[in-house]
């Protein structure tokens, strides 16, 4: 009895393991034709920054978003107040173009240098170094920091200032010394000092000039359009040659200034130079003579920041010459220290009497 049972449960047995089999054949083949459906849990991609809200997209720029502050810098006007916030954000997450705003706008010097040190890492060359010349100049406590950045960023070995080669690896202290009269001068708003510094750089200088102008109170574009860049006497001004007619100096319109305290200082600083644009005039034009009234600027470190011919003098104006008197001497009249560091800006009648 006991052979026949096992004997029967045999094929039992085989028939159960045979469809167990069949069983996993059909879940593998499942398997394979039918791929598991997504985890509930897997996160959704967020929506593209176009698509939502100012608000969001404000979060995102501020969290390092720079394709949202690209957007935001876009959508925002120049004569909008948030501006230049917008433009500060877009530079920090590596747009060039912003940074050159940046580099460029009328804007304290302090703003640039942080914005630029924070755009450093991301844009690199330029950025780096326009922040660690500006350290130089206006922030000595952030020059060791700033310098460093700029050797790892740009790959450079060395930053040429005011002559001076200060070298990567270690920063030397000496040469930051030696520059200290030049930096000083700078920041009083000596253009020579910023020019300089900066040495055959045209960025720098910009930039230092920017930071001479904030200083003396005047926009640098009002500066600019108003400046006489040419010098007219070329080398005429080294010489010592025989001066022909006389320049008196007075002051028509004091502006609160003292006028004989300017008329002497503009006298002391500048007479010489004047004369010589009269002769190097007279050499042109024989007949040149009169009295010429000058619009002259006086920025607040007390210095001619430009001056213009007066379009109010009327009569008063009698000069007259076929040359270019006039450009010569408003030429030789810039950033003469004729008064004190004031609070404003002021402009006065200067008025030069040019005779034989």
């Amino acid at each position: 009895m006991r052979s026949s049972r096992f004997a029967l449960a045999v094929p039992v047995l085989s028939s159960a393991l045979v469809g167990l089999s069949l069983v996993w054949a059909l879940v593998g083949c499942g398997d394979k034709a039918a791929p598991p459906a997504p985890s509930a849990s897997a996160p959704a991609e967020p929506p593209k920054c176009e698509t939502v809200a100012r608000p969001e997209q404000d979060k995102r720029c501020a969290g390092g978003d720079a394709h949202c502050c690209t957007l935001i810098l876009d959508a925002t006007k120049t004569s909008d107040p948030t501006y230049f916030d917008a433009v500060a954000r877009a530079c920090g997450t590596g747009h060039e173009p912003a940074c050159q705003i940046v580099r460029d706008a009328n804007r304290p010097a302090a703003w640039k240098l942080e914005t630029l040190s924070h755009a450093c890492t991301r844009v690199g060359r330029w950025t780096c170094r326009s922040a660690a010349q500006l350290a130089l100049v206006i922030a000595p406590a952030e020059v060791p920091k700033a310098f460093d950045a700029y050797c790892k960023q740009t790959g450079d070995a060395e930053l040429q200032m005011a002559g001076a080669v200060l070298k990567c690896g270690k920063l030397d202290t000496n040469k930051l010394n030696d520059m200290k009269p030049e930096v000083e001068a700078c920041k009083s708003g000596e253009l020579t000092a910023c020019k300089g510094l900066a040495g055959v750089d045209g960025a720098a200088y910009d930039l230092f000039a920017q930071l001479a102008w904030e200083v003396r109170g005047v926009p640098p574009s009002t500066a600019v359009l108003n400046r006489v860049e040419r010098d007219y006497l070329g080398a005429v001004v080294d010489t010592t040659g025989p001066l022909n007619g006389k320049v008196g100096v007075s002051v028509d319109e004091a502006a609160g200034l003292d006028k004989a305290a300017v008329a002497k200082a503009v006298v002391a600083e500048r007479h010489d130079l004047l004369e010589r644009c009269l002769t190097w005039a007279m050499d042109h034009d024989a007949k040149t003579h009169g009295r010429l009234i000058l619009d002259t600027v006086v920025d607040k470190s007390g210095r001619i920041a430009y001056s213009t011919e007066s379009k109010t003098a009327g009569a008063k104006n009698t000069l007259a010459t076929k040359t270019d008197l006039v450009e010569c001497v408003r030429h030789r009249l810039q950033d003469a220290k004729v008064a004190d560091p004031q609070k404003e800006v002021v402009t006065i009648g200067l008025a030069l009497d040019f005779s034989h």
